[in-house]
């Protein structure tokens, strides 16, 4: 019975299910704090027909233009809720990360044609899948990971094949790309950026490092002349959204104050509090590659001929860019792990070849088989039937988010009218579930400019430790309702920050403790409601005490 199993295609299938339903219970375990103005915003993009311009939904910024680099997204996303609740969404996220998943390993076998690389793919990208997990979910940032996988697959066929059919595609990608997420100026940098490592593969095929890489060959005229027309024409498609060319000026003028890289988790840098050390063990294994054959090239420097494994020119340079930006920000896991993958599994794969195909058609490969689908099977089936799949979330993940608060204020129409100053993860939640009031802050744009600085600098003194500066910004902004988070948040250190570094959680406390504790021991404004997860407070000037 065994005999007529392919035990090698099982397994890669296996492989996948199993990611896919890691990816499936991590979607629904928690909501994204800006699913709410995701829906928010598409709903008004179908309902006008046309992309936003104007600021509508924070008060500081009322009136101000406003750029929605992921329009098309947003209003997919607020389709699908709309028609088929939050199971529709949670699929239409799981299945194109999954898709991105398998074209890397489609990349890995067709385009890279790395021998035996199943092996270290299943345990890299396992791991590497692993540690993105936070960056992952219903989360529209994962299609760059899409979009860079498929730009790869383009230029690693076009150079393979010299063929113009995969440099037309690239125009329609980031007509795609520029109306779904604002991160295609990366792509266009990487079209650059191919065509200089490609150029600087003359230089290194005459040194004498040349042997540790694989070096491809130079592209002749046609190909490039080719090429070039078609970055020019994926740059003019880059103009074919609906602000043309004020979506650059909204990428590289308004954004261009970094201020946020310090203040929100996801933004901040590998080494930041609480350390992934998933992400870190990850780098470390390719930094390690990186370097080990110049190490064995340095101490063999004396023969002339060279053994080890080579790398991948490109991508080891590849892997250099992306893992300084994931350095710099947990944000950019994902995307090192996309890059650093084909060098990390093409060095194993090198050192230590190994044919499962082959293996598998052996009596002890086929049982052999068996033993490892079984538990991919089980443990992808496990997160299936660990995942609370809700309807709607906005109703689930009331232990995270003001439920009781909001349907306070919905139950006093009174409020309405007020300036309500609130959390900033809380901003999108309360755009979508109480859209006829303003907010103070949510996760649009920390970065937008206000008053010489950016908008997240003006909320975070909010929380100083100055009760004069917190009176002057509650004034400045004529604030009438706060609504906080009645228990601060926790971080939950790993075993690298206690047993390592010797840090404990106690001594971690959250700055929202103290706009809090000025408002219960400030007579001018009273506390009105409370629960379990939020509370506000009234100013009472405005209460015709």
């Amino acid at each position: 019975m065994f005999k007529k199993v392919n035990f090698y295609r099982l397994t890669v299938f296996a492989t996948f299910f199993l990611f896919f339903f890691i990816l499936w219970y991590q979607a629904w375990s928690y909501l994204d704090p800006d699913f709410g103005w995701h829906l928010r915003v598409g709903q008004e993009i179908w309902h006008n027909k046309a992309a936003p311009t104007a600021e509508n939904y924070n008060f500081i910024l009322a009136g101000k233009n406003w750029i929605d680099h992921e329009w098309l997204l947003n209003v997919i996303t607020f389709l699908l809720y709309q028609k088929t609740t939050y199971w529709g969404v949670v699929v239409f996220y799981v299945l194109f990360l999954n898709l991105a998943l398998w074209l890397l390993y489609y990349y890995l076998n067709r385009c890279l044609q790395i021998k035996h690389s199943f092996l270290p793919f299943l345990l890299l990208a396992l791991l590497g899948v692993l540690a993105s997990l936070p960056s992952w979910g219903v989360r529209m940032q994962i299609f760059s990971f899409l979009y860079l996988i498929i730009e790869l697959i383009l230029l690693a066929q076009f150079q393979n094949t010299r063929s113009l059919r995969y440099l037309v595609v690239l125009p329609v990608l980031f007509l795609l790309w520029v109306n779904t997420h604002g991160s295609f100026p990366l792509g266009i940098f990487i079209l650059f950026f191919w065509l200089a490592i490609n150029g600087l593969g003359i230089l290194a095929a005459k040194s004498r490092w040349a042997k540790i890489f694989k070096i491809p060959p130079l592209l002749d005229w046609r190909s490039l002349r080719w090429y070039l027309g078609a970055v020019l024409a994926s740059l003019l498609a880059t103009l074919l959204n609906p602000y043309h060319w004020w979506l650059y000026k909204l990428l590289f003028v308004d954004y261009s104050n970094t201020i946020y890289l310090k203040y929100i988790q996801e933004w901040q840098s590998v080494l930041s509090i609480p350390i992934s050390g998933r992400q870190v063990f990850y780098e470390a294994i390719v930094v390690t590659i990186l370097i080990l054959p110049f190490l064995h090239r340095w101490a063999a420097r004396k023969s002339k001929n060279y053994d080890g494994p080579r790398l991948n020119w490109w991508h080891f340079w590849l892997s250099g860019l992306f893992l300084l930006l994931a350095w710099r920000s947990r944000r950019h896991f994902p995307l090192f792990f996309l890059v650093s993958l084909p060098l990390a599994v093409d060095f194993l794969a090198q050192l230590a070849p190994f044919s499962f195909a082959n293996f598998f058609k052996t009596k002890q490969g086929r049982w052999l088989g068996g033993i490892i689908v079984l538990p991919l099977f089980l443990v992808g089936l496990l997160h299936l039937v660990k995942s609370v799949t809700p309807s709607n979330p906005f109703v689930y993940f009331c232990q995270t988010y003001p439920c009781g608060a909001v349907q306070f204020l919905n139950q006093n129409p009174s409020y309405q009218d007020k300036r309500l100053f609130n959390r900033y993860r809380w901003g999108g939640f309360l755009l979508w579930q109480r859209p006829q009031q303003k907010v103070f802050i949510d996760g649009r744009f920390p970065q937008y400019p206000y008053d010489g600085r950016t908008i997240l600098e003006e909320y975070l003194d909010f929380y100083s430790a100055s009760s004069t500066l917190q009176a002057r910004q509650l004034e400045k902004h004529h604030i009438d309702l706060v609504l906080g988070k009645t228990k601060p948040d926790s971080i939950k250190l790993g075993w690298i920050e206690k047993y390592v570094l010797g840090l404990k959680e106690e001594n971690f406390t959250d700055l929202a403790n103290n706009l809090k504790d000025y408002l219960e021991s400030n007579n001018q404004w009273q506390e009105i409601y409370r629960d379990e997860v939020a509370f506000i407070f009234l100013k009472k000037s405005q209460n015709n005490e």
